[in-house]
């Protein structure tokens, strides 16, 4: 059984990397086809399948949270690494100088 934590920071997690692909590919950045998004969410259903596993195993209660962090993180931090990226990820405010069409009025 999932907490709302279990959910909604790794939902957040998730989001800000959507955000950051949808930023670089935005500037014209974005080189291969695997993104930072689909490694997190890979990593989200690796987390989730591990808890589900050690629960079983165990006949106990596991805390996901435990699972998911470094499930999510370590890929993200390592790829955004390899790539370059994990500075400007941290640091850069990253804003979309376009604006969307169904948001203009």
């Amino acid at each position: 059984m999932l907490g709302l934590g279990d959910i909604v920071m790794p939902g957040l997690l998730l989001c800000f990397v959507l955000r950051y692909d949808a930023y670089k590919k935005s500037q014209g950045l974005a080189g291969s086809r695997l993104t930072y998004f689909h490694c997190s969410l890979l990593g989200y259903f690796l987390g989730l399948l591990t808890a589900t596993v050690s629960s079983e195993v165990f006949k106990a209660a596991q805390p996901a949270l435990l699972y998911l962090v470094p499930f999510t993180l370590l890929p993200l931090l390592t790829m955004a690494y390899l790539k370059g990226d994990l500075r400007r990820m941290w640091s850069e405010p990253f804003k979309s100088l376009t604006t969307a069409k169904h948001l203009e009025v």
